[in-house]
């Protein structure tokens, strides 16, 4: 699987995470998305492959961004960027 950049991870220790967990309860995944996305300054350099460990699920995708939920210990909210085309690590 290529890495992806990690744009933001939000736990219940995050100041925002009662409005992230609002958003999540009415299930507007969508808005956590493009919430989320604003901490994309295009400056990250920390690479990772998406968890996608037991327990997280993917709430919503694009071509540019995946965001992942793990509903364990509190609960953690993931975005990443996914590689530009012909970009990234293999």
């Amino acid at each position: 699987m290529k890495m992806c950049t990690i744009i933001r991870i939000v736990n219940d220790g995050e100041e925002d995470y009662p409005y992230i967990s609002a958003l999540y309860q009415i299930g507007d995944y969508h808005a956590i998305f493009n919430y989320l996305k604003q901490w994309d300054n295009g400056d990250s350099a920390e690479e990772s492959q998406p968890r996608l460990a037991l327990y997280d699920h993917t709430l919503h995708q694009d071509n540019s961004y995946i965001l992942l939920y793990n509903a364990t210990i509190g609960g953690t909210f993931a975005l990443y960027a996914k590689p530009i085309q012909g970009q990234g690590s293999q």
